[in-house]
């Protein structure tokens, strides 16, 4: 009885040790990094009015991407009071090929001159290369000038792969 107890918690001792050293590792190799960005944005118009969809294709440079581009699809409603909500997905693609997806949240607000206020909150859900197995969150910033062909996009946030 005294060698089974002893045995058993040797095994403990060690798979305790063993999940300790590979939860540490896990850690180590988990890198947050900071992520920002500034993109020129241009629109097109993919249905009218109260849900209005669109592509936005957006032209840029951030932290971690390098110079790069993203494709986002956004559907903004327009049945309620502003501020209007809006949701939708992005793929990001870094300047060595990797990307990765979001999908975000947020609202658009219109402004006394005829211009409207963009906040979002993208969450990043993985993609490919480094960004496999990626997360983390950011917030888009843009004001949208409708007689304007193209608009400039702020990101600020972390993200973690």
């Amino acid at each position: 009885m005294k060698q089974n107890f002893s045995a058993l918690l040797c095994a403990f001792v060690f798979a305790t040790l063993l999940f300790s050293c590979k939860k540490e590792t896990l850690e180590e190799t988990s890198k947050i990094v900071p992520f920002t960005g500034t993109y020129t944005t241009t629109v097109e118009l993919l249905s009218s009015p109260p849900m209005v969809q669109v592509r936005i294709t957006g032209i840029g440079q951030s932290s971690d991407l390098g110079s790069g581009k993203f494709i986002a699809y956004s559907t903004l409603n327009l049945t309620t009071a502003p501020p209007f909500r809006l949701g939708g997905i992005s793929t990001m693609f870094a300047a060595n090929g990797d990307v990765f997806y979001t999908s975000f949240t947020g609202t658009q607000t219109p402004n006394t001159d005829g211009t409207n206020t963009v906040v979002m909150t993208h969450t990043l859900r993985g993609g490919t290369g480094k960004y496999q197995n990626a997360s983390g969150t950011f917030t888009g910033n843009t004001i949208v000038n409708q007689s304007s062909p193209a608009n400039t996009i702020t990101l600020n946030g972390t993200i973690s792969y």
